[in-house]
């Protein structure tokens, strides 16, 4: 996935800390997007997906918790990360059981958060990868005579996710056409 496909949504009530986190991953080429609050943010969410959001714990209104729990309400897929200057082993056990992917505390470095992004995007890859493997297996074991469309179709769907190379593409349908005759 290239950066720019791995749309980020930043929300904190404190603009400076907003700000950084959002020029940090901005200067790396990501598309980052933030918000003030958690209303913001939610509203956000329901008009665009994003890939990751990353929140700050203690925010009025919509606390990064509550937030959290939104977020997988709207995009069941989307990682968050949670961050907090009341880094804690207590609350960062709780966001990640509430379905947070990690948490960082503030003040960080901006190595941590390039590195925290990047294993997000790594994880979201695995786990659309996971999906179309698991996609892919299901329609080749559903039946005892493998439909060729169906296959094309799940081929052009793996060409255009772009997890695998084009020479892997070329394999398979190669595999395809020699055991059936066409692709």
């Amino acid at each position: 996935m290239y950066k720019k496909d791995f749309k980020i949504l930043v929300v904190d009530d404190d603009p400076i800390a907003r700000d950084v986190v959002f020029s940090i991953l901005s200067k790396e080429g990501y598309y980052v997007v933030s918000a003030q609050d958690g209303f913001q943010a939610i509203d956000m969410m329901r008009k665009k997906d994003f890939s990751l959001l990353i929140t700050d714990l203690v925010m009025p209104g919509i606390d990064g918790i509550e937030l959290i729990k939104s977020a997988l309400k709207i995009s069941p897929e989307i990682a968050s990360v949670v961050m907090t200057a009341y880094g804690t082993l207590d609350i960062a056990l709780k966001a990640i059981e509430l379905g947070a992917y990690d948490y960082i505390t503030k003040p960080f470095k901006i190595e941590e958060i390039l590195f925290l992004v990047s294993r997000c995007d790594k994880m979201i890859q695995i786990h659309k990868e996971n999906r179309l493997l698991k996609k892919i297996l299901s329609e080749i074991f559903k039946r005892n005579i493998v439909e060729i469309d169906k296959m094309g179709d799940l081929i052009d769907e793996i060409e255009k996710i772009g997890f695998f190379t084009s020479a892997e593409v070329k394999f398979l349908k190669k595999r395809i056409e020699k055991a059936y005759g066409k692709a």
